[in-house]
């Protein structure tokens, strides 16, 4: 199976058919088989987000001080993440 996109800058579409919207704007993607052809018209839209929220507030679990001296996040229970900072 051969998988195509006529707008790459707008849809992609992987070896196995999987697609990924780029930008906003419209493509066709196809697939073909054994001399038979199928299109899909893809339409990629921007959707803006409507609010942000973090629980708990930042720095009430993430300190620094819980973070070994080591870097390595996996020991500890209360942070997401440690690398880097030490």
């Amino acid at each position: 199976m051969t998988w195509a996109s006529t707008n790459p800058g707008v849809a992609t579409v992987s070896s196995i058919g999987l697609v990924r919207g780029v930008a906003a704007g419209a493509a066709t993607v196809t697939a073909s088989s054994e001399g038979q052809t199928g299109a899909a018209a893809i339409t990629v839209a921007v959707v803006p987000v409507a609010t942000v929220a973090v629980s708990p507030p930042f720095g009430e679990r993430h300190r620094r001080t819980d973070c070994p001296a080591d870097g390595d996040y996996r020991r500890t229970r209360t942070v997401t993440r440690c690398r880097g900072v030490r």
